[in-house]
């Protein structure tokens, strides 16, 4: 081969090379700005709610994408979320956030790499956290097994409440909800406060607090509020509102004293007339007749006694003297 030719072959190959070499650096820089688009892009949930975010690779110039691992980063937080790509999307929500995400607006950017290919979002996903709406109700009921104390409950409803997981194991509360301090108050109708009670509550605790009230008073009308403050600074993931409670116990049973006006006066109850019964009226009758009927008997025969001497004595008159 001559020298002409070698150079020629020479001149092929550095070209091919040449091209070869602009071709990946051309192509290289396309897979390493493939971006990733947010859907939604932004959104707003009250503390507590669930959220999730989605997210697509655009154009997915590579099959390494399915091999890769996705980065999520908000504020200060940056999680590794390992491999969960399907058909060129992904996902991520607040169950990948442990503590939740707090009330606020919270940024987020995700960075895609798969073997030599990476993606990144160009645009973040904004998710905003609204203070979760607790409301304290309370109720107060007679005590079904003594007349004379009242059961007194105070409970927390809500979105957040509702949605508390619970395991319902024997001994163990399960609830999330935070710790706080409960406070009861109940005043009679003249304002004066008659019952109170004040409970610190542990974090993980049951929204719900019952108070016995003993010795009720009778007859007059109550009212009962409960409020529930939160401890730290999770106090600014709620707002709270109270609601008054009124009741109205049962009056005093009768039995009591009465009024000297509705007293009633005694009255003098007179003896009355001997009246002698029946029975013995006729018996007495029947005396009296039996008396008379003997006397009548008797003089019967004390008068034939006197006539049967009357006669001996005439009979003996008329014999002659011998």
């Amino acid at each position: 081969m001559t020298s002409r030719s070698r150079r020629r072959a020479g001149a092929i190959v550095s070209t091919s090379v040449l091209v070869i070499a602009l071709v990946f650096a051309v192509s290289q820089p396309a897979l390493a700005n493939d971006g990733i688009v947010f859907n939604p892009p932004t959104q707003s949930v009250q503390y507590g709610q669930n959220w999730e975010v989605g997210g697509t690779i655009t154009p997915e110039s590579s099959p390494d994408y399915a091999y890769g691992t996705l980065t999520v980063t908000t504020g200060t937080t940056t999680k590794n979320l390992g491999a969960r790509l399907y058909n060129g999307t992904f996902g991520f929500s607040d169950g990948d956030f442990d503590p939740m995400l707090g009330v606020g607006t919270h940024s987020f950017s995700a960075v895609f790499s798969g073997g030599s290919a990476t993606a990144s979002s160009a645009t973040p996903a904004v998710v905003t956290i609204t203070p979760a709406p607790i409301l304290a109700t309370t109720t107060i009921v007679p005590d079904p097994s003594n007349s004379l104390n009242a059961i007194v409950t105070a409970q927390l409803s809500g979105e957040f409440i509702d949605q508390l997981p619970n395991c319902g194991c024997e001994g163990e509360n399960g609830y999330l909800l935070p710790a706080g301090t409960w406070n009861l108050t109940i005043t009679d109708s003249g304002g004066k406060t008659v019952f109170s009670k004040q409970l610190a509550q542990p974090s993980n605790g049951l929204p719900t607090f019952v108070n016995y009230w003993q010795n009720v008073p009778k007859g007059d009308t109550f009212s009962a509020q409960s409020t529930f403050t939160v401890s730290g600074a999770a106090a600014s993931n709620f707002t709270f509102a109270s609601q008054k409670f009124s009741w109205t116990s049962s009056k005093p049973t009768s039995g009591g004293a009465v009024s000297p006006s509705n007293t009633p006066r005694p009255q003098t109850i007179k003896p009355a007339a001997f009246a002698p019964p029946t029975l013995v009226f006729y018996a007495a009758l029947l005396v009296a007749v039996i008396l008379v009927a003997l006397d009548v008997v008797l003089f019967l025969l004390r008068r034939k006694s006197r006539l049967v001497r009357q006669a001996g004595t005439t009979e003996a008159s008329e014999v002659p003297a011998s």
